[in-house]
């Protein structure tokens, strides 16, 4: 089996869970944790499985072209959901995850020509570039949950306002609880995100061709608005609703600004030799 077929049967997995939820859910049933756990743990057992087949293939970790770093992005917000989902309610967040996830996946999988690329090592051996570039997708990967946790913010937040309490509203975390999860989300994403501009930017000083003013000028977009919204946050001038509404445009953003980074990247402008990402 090969691995499109893997990632394609996990994404299609994480909105299977997705789906039994929803399920419960319109019969004024609580889903078993158990269940949606299992689907979701089955499903990416798949996505890594898939990943480790083309990181071998490759050479080198599995994020040369937009295919990859989209199902990488992906496997990052559900590593990060296992890691951490025994703090909170697990099914809720699981399925909002599993969502993301499955979407993502399913969207880099029906668009063949994302998944053009080489088939030989990628980083030119280089083991802090291929560090710095895993540490930034999987930083985007930590936006992804916040972006995932927002929405969780966001329904909870229509509930109180409008004194409806739905099922899934009814089983959330406290609005409070989720307030300081994004806040964490928020504060480890942009360390990590910063540990790899770090660490692209001292590989920068020594190759500046290897780098396109592109690719500086988006990763620091990226980082410069995270960065802000982690100073208004901690500034408390941005906080509820506008921080929730403020993570999933970001998110967006920040998934946007990897399209003039796929073309800077195949327009050749970059030494064959030192091969770089610096805003994935």
């Amino acid at each position: 089996m090969s691995d499109r077929i893997l990632m394609l049967l996990a994404s299609v997995g994480y909105l299977g869970a997705v789906a039994v939820f929803a399920w419960y859910t319109r019969r004024q049933l609580r889903a078993p944790e158990w269940v949606t756990l299992s689907i979701i743990g089955v499903s990416f057992c798949l996505h890594s499985y898939g990943l480790h087949s083309r990181g071998l293939e490759r050479g080198s970790c599995p994020i040369t072209n937009p295919y990859e770093v989209f199902l990488f992005i992906s496997w990052s917000v559900m590593l990060l959901f296992l890691l951490t989902g025994p703090v909170f309610r697990t099914s809720f967040l699981g399925v909002f995850s599993a969502a993301l996830a499955g979407l993502m996946g399913v969207l880099a999988s029906v668009v063949p020509a994302w998944d053009a690329g080489t088939r030989g090592p990628y980083f030119g051996g280089n083991p802090w570039i291929e560090t710095h570039a895993a540490l930034s997708i999987f930083s985007y990967g930590v936006f992804g949950l916040l972006a995932a946790t927002a929405c969780m913010y966001l329904l909870q937040y229509r509930s109180l306002r409008s004194k409806r309490y739905g099922m899934v509203a009814r089983f959330l975390p406290s609005i409070v609880q989720l307030d300081h999860v994004n806040l964490r989300l928020l504060l480890v994403g942009t360390a990590f995100f910063t540990l790899s501009l770090g660490i692209g930017f001292f590989y920068w000083v020594n190759h500046p061709e290897a780098v396109s003013e592109l690719k500086l000028a988006t990763a620091g977009s990226v980082w410069l608005a995270y960065s802000a919204v982690l100073f208004f946050r901690w500034r408390r001038q941005l906080q509820g609703p506008r921080l929730a509404w403020t993570a999933l445009a970001l998110f967006f953003f920040a998934l946007l600004v990897l399209w003039p980074v796929e073309l800077s990247r195949n327009s050749g402008r970059i030494a064959s030799s030192h091969l770089v990402i610096a805003c994935e």
